[in-house]
């Protein structure tokens, strides 16, 4: 039973490695993007990617990191704000 519990907890950590790694590649690919273009576009394909690649986890939870980390970057964009840096 301990071997079986063992499995389970390394399956688990390895789909979070796995999913920080997919985060971190989609940051790289869309952020530079949606910064260069002010584009609101880029920022919701942004959030749709993190969303897809969080499959495992209770919608309510992907909508709430998306409403965390993804609106505030649509908004600013939508009204031409860039963020400031600093």
């Amino acid at each position: 039973m301990e071997e079986a519990e063992e499995m389970r907890k390394k399956a688990v950590r390895s789909r979070r490695v796995e999913r920080h790694l997919i985060n971190l590649l989609i940051d790289r690919t869309f952020h530079p993007i949606a910064e260069k273009t002010g584009d609101p576009m880029w920022w919701l394909i942004d959030g749709l990617m993190h969303f897809l690649n969080e499959y495992d986890l209770p919608p309510e939870k992907r909508l709430e990191k998306f409403v965390r980390y993804n609106l505030p970057q649509i908004l600013r964009a939508a009204s031409g704000r860039r963020k400031r840096r600093g």
